[in-house]
C-alpha cells in the first residue's frame, strides 16, 4: 500500500509540472505531436526488432510494477526494461539526425532557432521516458527481485 501512495505522489507531481505548462501556455512550444509520434516509433521498432511483440507487450505491462509488492515477474523483464532506457536515447537521437540532415540539405545550410528548439524537445522526450518512467520501473523491479531472494 505505501508503494501505490509513493507512486501516486509521484504521478501527481508529474502532473503539477505538466499542469503548470498548460496554464503558463507553454505546452504548445514544448509538446510537438510530430515529433513525439516519430519518436514513438523509432523506439517501439527498436524494441520490437530486438525482443518482438512478446517485448512491446512486456514492456507496456511493466507499469504494473511500480504498485505491485511482490515480484511476479520473469527475471528478463529487467533486462528488457534497461535495453529500453537505451533504446529510448537512440530513439531520440535517430530522429535528430535524420532532422539535422534534412534541414541542412533543404534549407541553406544552418540551423534556425525553431530547428535548435525541435532538436532538444526531441531529445528530452528521450530523456523524460527513459528517467522518469523506465527507470522507476528497472529500479522497482530489482528491488523487489532482491527482496524475494532474501
Amino acid at each position: 500500500m505505501k508503494n501505490i501512495i509513493a507512486v501516486a505522489s509521484a504521478f501527481t507531481a508529474y502532473a503539477f509540472i505538466l499542469l503548470t505548462a498548460i496554464v503558463n501556455g507553454y505546452l504548445n512550444s514544448y509538446v510537438k505531436i510530430n515529433i513525439a509520434v516519430a519518436y514513438l516509433f523509432v523506439f517501439l521498432s527498436l524494441i520490437l526488432m530486438t525482443f518482438g511483440f512478446k517485448g512491446v507487450i512486456h514492456l507496456v505491462v511493466s507499469v504494473k510494477y511500480l504498485f505491485v509488492e511482490s515480484l511476479q515477474a520473469p527475471l528478463d523483464d529487467a533486462f528488457l526494461i534497461k535495453k529500453s532506457i537505451i533504446y529510448s536515447y537512440i530513439a531520440s537521437f535517430v530522429w535528430v539526425f535524420g532532422y539535422v540532415i534534412t534541414v541542412l540539405s533543404i534549407e541553406d545550410g544552418s540551423l534556425l532557432q525553431e530547428n535548435k528548439l525541435d532538436i532538444l524537445i526531441a531529445i528530452s522526450y528521450g530523456f523524460l521516458v527513459s528517467e522518469l518512467f523506465l527507470r522507476p520501473i528497472c529500479y522497482r523491479i530489482e528491488m523487489l527481485k532482491n527482496t524475494e531472494v532474501v
